[in-house]
């Protein structure tokens, strides 16, 4: 064998060890992987997304009851309006609650939530979300608004006795790939 196909199969097996091994970190660290977040800061609006409504309202009415910002923004389709109600029971005034209901998938979480930011005056956001779902949704919102600033304080594992299923750790790794690839969204931190 030649000598430069030789190196090439040595660099090609290198490739694949190193992918091996980030794919076995990964899998044994998830949270490591996926989870973004921020320190404690106070901002113009809390973002709470759809999907683990009571989880991630629950962090989010949290949040507000520690003065972190005046008001919650609750976006995505299905799961808006219960939300919504999830939050006053909670003690959240209504009317500090604004609702984005259209969105379908967090990139339309994002598109859909900065046109409602922007009209209210927000520039610091805090986004809620699950840990699994911090990477993605952080990133999908600074690609829809860099010239905002966001926050990651997501719902973490064994919060309030909290754990994700694993098929959502899965299928966020699948999603991460996907928004990356097809829609050009830069992971953060990656």
């Amino acid at each position: 064998m030649k000598r430069w196909a030789r190196r090439l199969l040595q660099i090609a097996g290198c490739g694949l060890g190193l992918v091996l091994v980030l794919a076995l970190v990964a899998v044994a660290f998830p949270e490591w992987f996926l989870q973004i977040e921020g320190p404690k800061t106070k901002a113009d609006f809390l973002v709470v997304l759809g999907g683990e409504p009571r989880v991630r309202v629950q962090r989010a009415a949290e949040l507000f009851r520690e003065g972190l910002a005046p008001q919650i923004l609750v976006s995505g389709y299905g799961d808006c309006a219960e939300n919504v109600r999830q939050l006053v029971a909670a003690g959240v005034p209504r009317s500090a609650i604004l609702r984005e209901c259209e969105s379908k998938s967090t990139l339309e979480n994002a598109r859909f939530s900065v046109v409602e930011l922007r009209k209210a005056g927000a520039r610091k956001v805090i986004l809620v979300t699950s840990w699994y779902h911090s990477r993605r949704a952080q990133a999908c919102f600074r690609d829809a608004a860099p010239d905002l600033s966001f926050t990651s304080l997501p719902v973490t594992a064994g919060m309030r006795g909290y754990q994700a299923p694993a098929n959502f750790v899965w299928n966020e790794y699948l999603k991460l790939g996907y928004y990356t690839l097809g829609h050009h969204v830069r992971p953060i931190g990656l």
